[in-house]
């Protein structure tokens, strides 16, 4: 047995590894001169990025700047990379290389001091990029920025960051600014030159060049300027066991998602098999208690049963009946279905390689795209229930395309004003704004009408059972079938499975952390899945024991006790981790936490309701009912 799960398992295994591609090898000769670029500038405090020159950096001249291709994947999540004046000969070391700094931008005025003050104390990093590889910060440089933090930064939350550069610090009060960068550049050998599989740095702070005291910013006693000598080193370094296509292994194994590959192995396998082995155990129980149903009632000599009908057969005329509202029910189940097509896609192609970190903003331009292929099983899927429930509206497909796109939209734009207030990196141009508007309205809504205008030409799904005209009366019921009861307590079992996985991606969205153990994921989306089923399918059966027919909207609020805690475990992220101390800041944290828990909402929902409705049909198929 332990052999055949293992067998089973095994591509997930290898794919939980991190695969990705890596790109074209770029092959580097000997003396020729290289340039790093510079990224936006990032806090796990503030998480609200910046562009690298809204500090006064120096920079090249605009003649000299070459243009950095970017995507809508890029610009969404604020990866703005321009052109610097870092220069790295290949294999030439240099220990002490100023940059060439035009226009009085070595020169900082009073309030370009402050901003650099403003930025360091709440703990801003500036990112680079080499050869398409990030830099990362070596381990004297964590080390020393983890006791350099500023302001009101609580010592147990500062966590060593690997990506960027801290862009300086503070000592008794006093902020420095890093104004000397040493790099260091590991490479392997090729037969046709090198290839570069490192980029580190260690930041100082020198008030004379690359010598003397740190450089203090003296922000309080008011300095009309103060000169700052930029400058920095470079280390070549050879890595002979360290080749091109693993260079990004070391990113990866820096989150916390890989840093600890034996807790994570054990609490997936926990979650998994104590859900699986729970689960199983309750559909032995119903299987059982079904079984017996179906002997008591399709028992022609069963005089007793003929005579009164009693438990889930007792609403056979009503289990069947239309929901309240079934224009917005096919909606959100056609909107739940893209949207689990769309990770179920997602999923595949990262797991591929297809989503590697090394092409960057792939993930958001990859959802978008599948989100909007998606769309066509969407006004599938809504059509096709409003032909079941004989409510044929084009309107309705209409509001099935907007539903929720137009929600996501909304707290989308609401933070994109607020961002763009401040002079955020993720403020995109107005154009990318007319181009997501082109998008959903070219692209996804045509693709909505298209599926619907399929299903509408199909034949309407018939139900075994016919429901009677008049309503029959609902006993009353217990507390376990309560509005609150029914939201809170089922959705326990799916978010316990989960819990570990959102904790995971919900710490590298926000603490600049990759993600890419897909082949974890994958396990517990399915996971997650049949918990939820199983879950749904025994609650509502309960329910119908109870005479309670009204199931359809039920079916989509069991397992909605994930997304509630979901919210409460990101609560407790932003109070115990985070320390953003704004507005937007804190604006755009829950935004996205409230935009992410309504999702998957809308997933497990929709799959509780495939689920019931299987159910549903195969057990009052199974009955005879004169």
């Amino acid at each position: 047995m332990r052999q055949i799960l293992l067998l089973l398992l095994s591509p997930l295994l290898c794919l939980s590894q991190g695969y990705y591609l890596t790109g074209a090898i770029r092959e580097l000769e000997d003396g020729i001169t290289i340039r790093a670029l510079v990224n936006s500038l990032t806090s796990v405090d503030a998480i609200i990025p910046f562009k690298y020159y809204d500090l006064q950096y120096c920079k090249l001249p605009e003649s000299e700047q070459q243009e950095v291709e970017d995507n809508l994947g890029m610009m969404l999540r604020g990866d703005h990379i321009e052109d610097s004046p870092y220069e790295f000969v290949v294999l030439q070391n240099e220990t002490c290389k100023v940059v060439n700094c035009g226009n009085g931008e070595g020169t900082l005025k009073l309030d370009a001091l402050k901003k650099f003050d403003e930025f360091i104390k709440k703990g801003y990093r500036a990112n680079m990029v080499l050869d398409n590889l990030p830099v990362i910060a070596t381990e004297k440089a964590r080390a020393e920025a983890s006791k350099r933090f500023c302001g009101n930064r609580k010592a147990e939350r500062v966590t060593p960051e690997v990506r960027g550069v801290a862009i300086g610090g503070c000592v008794s009060n006093r902020v420095y600014i890093n104004n000397h960068l040493n790099f260091e550049v590991q490479y392997h050998t090729t037969e046709n030159g090198i290839v570069i599989v490192g980029f580190e740095v260690t930041p100082e702070s020198y008030s004379d060049g690359c010598k003397g005291s740190k450089l203090f910013t003296n922000v309080k006693a008011k300095p009309d300027e103060l000169t700052v000598p930029w400058t920095y080193a470079v280390h070549w370094v050879e890595k002979p066991d360290q080749k091109w296509v693993t260079r990004w292994d070391y990113y990866l194994r820096t989150s916390e998602a890989d840093s600890n590959a034996t807790q994570h192995w054990v609490e997936i396998t926990k979650s998994m098999f104590i859900l699986l082995c729970l689960s199983g155990v309750v559909v032995v129980i119903i299987m059982r208690t079904l079984h017996l149903d179906f002997n008591r009632y399709n028992n022609p000599d069963n005089d007793e049963e003929l005579q009164e009908e009693v438990g889930w057969k007792l609403v056979h005329s009503e289990v069947f009946r239309p929901p309240k509202r079934p224009i917005l029910f096919s909606g959100v189940v056609g909107t739940g279905t893209q949207l689990i097509g769309l990770s179920m896609m997602l999923l595949t192609a990262a797991m591929l390689g297809f989503v590697s970190p090394a092409f960057r903003g792939a993930m958001l331009s990859t959802s978008i795209f599948i989100f909007v292929l998606m769309s066509f099983v969407n006004g599938f899927v809504s059509a096709t229930l409003q032909n079941m429930f004989q409510v044929k509206s084009w309107k309705a497909i209409f509001l099935s395309s907007i539903l929720y796109p137009g929600f996501v939209f909304s707290l989308w734009a609401t933070c994109e004003c607020m961002l763009a207030w401040r002079g955020a990196a993720t403020a995109v141009p107005f154009t990318t704004v007319l181009t997501i508007i082109g998008i959903w309205f070219g692209l996804s809504i045509p693709q909505v009408i298209l599926g619907a205008s399929f299903a509408f030409r199909c034949t309407p799904i018939s139900n075994p059972l016919r429901y009677n005209e008049l309503h029959r009366d609902i006993p009353p019921q217990r507390w376990m079938f309560s509005p609150f009861a029914t939201v809170l307590l089922p959705g326990i079992i799916p978010f316990g499975a989960a819990a570990l996985e959102l904790r995971l991606i919900t710490r590298a969205i926000w603490q600049g952390q990759v993600y890419y153990v897909f082949g974890f994921l994958a396990l517990v989306f399915v996971v997650v899945l049949v918990t939820v089923a199983l879950t749904v399918i025994t609650y509502i059966y309960y329910q119908l024991v109870f005479e309670d027919y009204r199931w359809w909207w039920k079916s989509l609020f069991v397992p909605s006790g994930l997304g509630f805690y979901y919210l409460l475990n990101s609560l407790q992220f932003y109070y115990s981790v985070l320390n953003v101390r704004s507005w937007t800041g804190s604006t755009v944290f829950f935004s996205f936490n409230i935009a992410a828990a309504i999702s998957l909402n809308l997933m497990v929902g929709t799959i509780g309701f495939f689920a019931s409705f299987i159910f549903i049909r195969t057990i009052y198929g199974s009955i005879k009912v004169e």
